[in-house]
């Protein structure tokens, strides 16, 4: 029986609710690093640096549209579908749920692997 392609992990150490709005928080998850944004009531998983020269996203900030801005230059990422408003650049994101009293972010299998 093949194993289903995607597949969901505990975050450790965060709150369900954090104390404040918006929360970007760094974390390391199956030897991955992303950042949560918790934002109007609603968790979000991102890549953790930006792809345009890696800047740490979770010195970022949250602007008015609600996307997450690079703190190096100032590239503005929408957190649900990753699109950069200038310079065809996406982020990875990662679908997200609470179960219980654990957050969880959604991983996909890889389909291959080095030969």
């Amino acid at each position: 029986m093949a194993k289903p392609a995607q597949y969901w992990v505990n975050v450790p150490v965060v709150k369900v609710v954090p104390d404040r709005e918006p929360y970007i928080q760094a974390v390391r998850v199956e030897k991955r690093k992303i950042v949560l944004i918790y934002r109007e009531r609603k968790w979000h998983a991102i890549q953790q640096r930006c792809p345009h020269e890696g800047g740490p996203l979770e010195a970022g900030r949250i602007n008015e549209e609600g996307k997450i801005v690079c703190p190096w230059h100032r590239y503005a990422f929408d957190i649900e579908s990753g699109q950069c408003e200038k310079g065809g650049f996406f982020l990875d994101t990662y679908a997200t749920r609470v179960e219980g009293q654990h957050l969880q972010v959604c991983f996909e299998r890889k389909k291959w692997g080095l030969w």
